[in-house]
């Protein structure tokens, strides 16, 4: 066979999953109860940002001054 072949492509991940193993490889050397801790982490910091994020566009809709 030929050194040129083509070679199956890697599989499909979403984003969400590439961002997580990205963050992960920062931390090489962590338990799964650490990482576990880090992931919701992760998330309560992302979910205070985008309700921080959502009440300002509230308020702006309403016409309230920030």
């Amino acid at each position: 066979m030929s050194h040129f072949h083509l070679q199956r492509p890697p599989p499909k991940r979403s984003w969400w999953e590439k961002l997580w193993n990205w963050y992960r490889m920062d931390f090489p050397g962590r338990s799964d109860e650490a990482n576990e801790y880090a992931r919701s982490l992760l998330i309560t910091v992302i979910g205070f940002a985008l309700f921080i994020f959502l009440t300002r566009l509230f308020f702006a809709s309403r016409g309230v001054p920030i």
